[in-house]
């Protein structure tokens, strides 16, 4: 799959509306996320400004956030740790490639993912998979200028968490 199909696929669902996760969407969990690591967010798209903001973020709190190279799928930052909100629609695909990479990660995703047969295949009997539940739904910011709020948790991986499901 091209970078161009990706990020088609990536920014867009069926109504053709992107959604943007606000920066602060990562303020709660700043302290998961180790500061002497360089980070990697593969999915942000200099096309979509909104995107970028919390590349910038991470940038402003002294993260070393590594450049994003021109495909997720055949190119990966082996030491970095991966903190995005990946598109949904390729969630399972990227999960597995991730995982393949062995980069550690914490994915703002869904709910519903705890439901899938692949994530619950995953996850039984290995610690490596943890859960960090927000208390409030997550704001995304969309294409048409509307905020909304969508059921999400952070799926995470190999990050080393005291427990594996924090409420947050």
């Amino acid at each position: 799959m091209s970078m161009n199909q990706v990020n088609q696929r990536m920014f867009k669902n069926k109504q053709n509306i992107e959604y943007y996760t606000d920066p602060n969407t990562w303020e709660n969990i700043l302290k998961y996320i180790p500061a002497d690591k360089p980070l990697w967010c593969p999915f942000y798209n200099e096309k979509f400004p909104k995107s970028l903001r919390t590349i910038n973020k991470f940038k402003k709190l002294g993260y070393n956030v590594l450049e994003n190279k021109p495909d997720f799928f055949t190119y990966s930052h082996p030491n970095a740790v991966v903190i995005d909100n990946p598109p949904f629609n390729l969630k399972k695909k990227i999960i597995l490639k991730l995982i393949e990479y062995k980069n550690p990660f914490i994915l703002l995703l869904p709910t519903t993912i705890i439901d899938t047969q692949y994530v619950k295949d995953l996850c039984v009997n290995n610690d490596d998979f943890q859960f960090i539940i927000p208390r409030k739904r997550i704001k995304f910011d969309t294409s048409t200028l509307k905020q909304t709020q969508i059921h999400t948790i952070y799926f995470c991986y190999k990050m080393n968490l005291d427990k594996r499901i924090i409420f947050n």
